[in-house]
């Protein structure tokens, strides 16, 4: 994906998936400055107030053992990329509201599943 990323320079981009990576790992820093597409823009930054990533695009409670360890972790993984050359967000799909009482399920309002959470830019 990398290599059509910085194949496509000059063409209109727009890229949106699970990447599994918080703002602080190196992905981003290759997404948003590395690609030879200095015109890619996270679609999140580009419409939230203070300019940032949401908070979470992804909540989950892990029970068990294993490599990703047990409790609850919610962090932002799933991003909406986008040239800016070309496209112009103007609003993004609200991630559910958090419920005051614990959720049935482990999502924020206790309805959708942690990883089918939707992401949308318009």
């Amino acid at each position: 994906m990398l290599s059509k990323l910085s194949a496509s320079e000059g063409a209109g981009v727009i890229c949106c998936g699970d990447f599994n990576g918080t703002p602080e790992e190196p992905f981003y820093g290759v997404m948003s400055e590395q690609l030879r597409r200095p015109d890619l823009r996270s679609a999140y930054r580009a419409v939230l107030p203070g300019r940032e990533e949401p908070t979470w695009t992804t909540w989950k409670r892990r029970v068990g053992t294993g490599d990703m360890g047990i409790g609850e972790k919610k962090r932002c993984i799933d991003y909406v990329w986008y040239s800016k050359d070309h496209f112009r967000p103007t609003a993004i799909l609200d991630l559910p509201k958090v419920r005051k009482k614990k959720p049935v399920l482990p999502s924020p309002d206790g309805h959708y599943r942690p990883d089918f959470i939707a992401q949308s830019a318009t």
